[in-house]
């Protein structure tokens, strides 16, 4: 029960880090620097 716990929260921190990701790249793609 403890390991599911662990695996659960990892994957939920995993995606929240993806979106994130994601967020930043769209905001690079919108937002050139250059």
């Amino acid at each position: 029960t403890l390991s599911l716990m662990q695996m659960a929260k990892i994957s939920s921190v995993l995606q929240i880090h993806q979106a994130q990701k994601k967020l930043l790249y769209i905001a690079i793609l919108t937002y050139p620097t250059t």
